[in-house]
């Protein structure tokens, strides 16, 4: 008895994902503010596409076969809507998580969805937490993906991989797509990197909600920490100047963003680097201690390629191509600039 009291006391770690609904409709960052503010910490979180395919063995590898699925929901629906748009995976740890997480799904339902299994997901054991680790969170040699696909394009400063002359074929027949080689897309990309201040402060949710709510769309979401992604984009917070009287350390946490045309409203100033005035559904004012934003055009892909290892991806395959991340190695995020 008194080993199972003391055993509790150790806070679990269960998976969760935020389905597509969440990223088309921007409302990732209002469930990591949830997290935030009931005590729960992220210690990994990236955006991530996935292949109808993998889609099928993620439901497989919850026990949802075409029989156990709701009855309501077609199981091939089920397919195409995780593999529809980009989600976002988590490992979420706290004392009590799987049961007071479950709790909190109700409150993340999209009201554009009826059943909130199709909104957010998250492990229903231990047991099942250990086996979603594996499957979502497993370790790619992100070489040798690149060096052997043939279904997507992956890109890097100055190196690229991949079918790129299947892409561009694609794109040159498409009357709607206007991109060139040496430019696609990179132009309306940005970079964000948000601080570990966001974290001191417990704001990550609500600055990504802001970074959401002034950009077409997120293409890229990695929870990375200072200590292992040594950059010039963090910022020195010394603990006499900092309002919350903490410094930061090399032990802190930030989240590396790339989004998709990213609008005006959303300012990041130098000027007074701890002013957080947000206002999701118009002008944003965040200082540069929350957040670094990179120039537009090739200096995307640089800042980016510092904490996306593998850098941007497309996908290349025989009839289709789509513009998002690869799945298999995760770090792969989203649109790609063909040199």
């Amino acid at each position: 008895m008194e080993k199972s009291k003391q055993k509790s006391k150790y806070p679990q770690k269960t998976l969760v994902l935020v389905y597509p609904c969440h990223h088309v409709y921007r409302s990732v960052g209002a469930i990591v503010s949830e997290f935030e503010e009931n005590h729960l910490k992220i210690t990994e979180m990236r955006c991530m596409n996935v292949t109808i395919d993998f889609a099928h063995k993620h439901l497989e590898n919850i026990g949802w076969g075409p029989d156990a699925c709701n009855k309501d929901i077609p199981f091939v629906m089920w397919d195409c809507h995780l593999a529809s748009e980009p989600l976002t995976a988590m490992i979420v740890e706290g004392n009590n998580c799987i049961p007071r997480i479950k709790k909190l799904i109700s409150k993340c339902r999209h009201p554009f969805w009826v059943d909130e299994y199709l909104s957010v997901y998250t492990s229903y054991s231990l047991e099942q937490a250990q086996k979603d680790f594996g499957l979502w969170f497993s370790s790619i040699d992100s070489k040798e993906v690149r060096d052997t696909s043939n279904r997507a394009v992956h890109v890097l400063p100055n190196e690229v991989h991949g079918p790129d002359d299947q892409v561009m074929a694609f794109f040159e027949r498409d009357p709607f797509c206007d991109v060139e080689k040496e430019n696609l897309l990179l132009e309306k990309m940005c970079f964000f990197l948000i601080q570990p201040l966001a974290f001191e402060n417990h704001c990550v949710g609500e600055i990504l909600s802001a970074i959401g709510a002034n950009c077409s769309t997120i293409t890229g979401l990695k929870l990375v920490k200072k200590a292992d992604y040594p950059s010039n984009k963090w910022q020195l917070v010394e603990k006499a100047d900092c309002p919350s009287n903490k410094a930061t350390d090399g032990d802190e946490y930030g989240v590396a963003v790339v989004v998709y045309k990213a609008r005006p409203n959303l300012k990041v100033t130098h000027e007074n680097p701890y002013i957080k005035r947000i206002d999701c559904n118009g002008v944003s004012e965040i200082g540069s201690y929350y957040i670094h934003q990179s120039e537009p055009g090739q200096e995307v892909l640089k800042d980016a390629a510092e904490f996306f290892e593998s850098g941007f991806t497309i996908w290349a395959y025989p009839h289709s191509v789509a513009l998002s991340g690869c799945m298999f190695e995760a770090s792969l995020i989203g649109l790609a600039s063909l040199q």
